[in-house]
């Protein structure tokens, strides 16, 4: 049996991993939108898995909730951190497709698929969760996902999404490419040791010029940017969504625009003079939309609370540019 799910429509093709939940790989004209790996193999540095019910790092894995205190489990321990939640785990269950039937005419427009998973003390996280994603792959528009995260249980509990997709434009170095984040504002400070927050947002460096491209030739970056200004909330109404592109000179690559509840952006860059590589590629760019920062369980800061019952939405397109 297969460990992905497959999905065509037009010069577009999409694996989806259901080891994780997560993008295996995306390509137009047989051409990489993201880093992909081997179908069946682990998905190397979190390519493209789905960071639930929180992203990127909870220090010491330690929290509280309306003064009860929970432990998650220590998966970066040379941080001593949690990191990136449960949901890329464990295997989600396919709860149907479309567009794949005998006509022609729709196979070649769209295909869809919807997954789902359920995550609780088992798994390490200590309320009972439901998370759903449903996959879109058109012709017209590229690779639209969006999930659906319910509150299964008795009581309120904290929630944050995140997604670790490593962008490629249409297979090209990275040092030939320029990284553009739209109406990004702040950078979040880290602790170099712990990497997570540990101060007050700060202005971008003058040198990296998100906002128009930054080039990305030899740049080193692990670092968290806001796009929403402190106040602003989550909740999705009346907040306009962010789009980040990954181009080369000539104008080609990828987009991904990202629903108005990602309010930050990690974007990390793997570099094998670091240590860390991307396998097969070398350097490589991941660009992380998070509903919430680094140690949002402890901080507060960006959390989605669901009430039992209660679901919340979220959704991230990627197209190709050129080619």
């Amino acid at each position: 049996m297969s460990s992905t799910v497959e999905l065509s429509a037009g010069k577009y093709h999409a694996s989806i991993d259901l080891k994780g939940g997560g993008l295996r790989g995306l390509w137009h004209r047989s051409r990489p939108l993201v880093q992909t790996y081997p179908e069946g193999a682990p998905a190397p540095l979190s390519a493209g898995q789905v960071l639930a019910p929180w992203p990127n790092r909870i220090s010491d894995g330690v929290f509280a909730v309306d003064g009860q205190v929970y432990s998650l489990p220590i998966n970066e321990p040379i941080r001593n951190n949690a990191i990136h939640g449960v949901c890329n785990t464990v295997e989600w269950e396919v709860m149907g497709r479309e567009g794949a039937s005998d006509k022609k005419e729709a196979h070649e427009v769209e295909q869809c698929v919807r997954l789902r998973t359920q995550v609780g003390i088992k798994q390490g996280w200590p309320w009972q969760l439901e998370v759903s994603a449903t996959w879109t792959l058109r012709a017209d528009s590229g690779l639209r996902v969006e999930w659906s995260a319910r509150n299964l249980g008795a009581q309120r509990q904290p929630f944050g999404l995140g997604w670790h997709p490593y962008l490629s434009a249409l297979g090209a170095p990275l040092d030939e490419c320029h990284l553009q984040i739209q109406s990004v504002r702040t950078c979040v400070p880290l602790d170099p040791q712990k990497m997570v927050p540990c101060g007050v947002d700060v202005p971008i460096p003058e040198a990296w010029d998100l906002g128009s491209g930054m080039p990305l030739a030899g740049v080193q970056m692990d670092h968290c940017f806001g796009v929403r200004a402190d106040g602003e909330t989550n909740e999705g109404e009346g907040q306009q969504g962010s789009t980040v592109k990954l181009l080369t000179e000539h104008g080609e690559g990828v987009q991904m625009e990202s629903s108005g509840e990602f309010g930050w952006y990690q974007v990390y860059v793997a570099d094998p003079t670091n240590g860390e590589g991307y396998p097969e590629v070398g350097r490589a760019v991941a660009v992380e939309p998070m509903t919430c920062p680094a140690d949002a369980l402890r901080s507060g800061r960006g959390l989605v609370w669901l009430e039992p019952g209660q679901h919340g939405v979220f959704a991230v397109q990627i197209k190709a540019i050129g080619g």
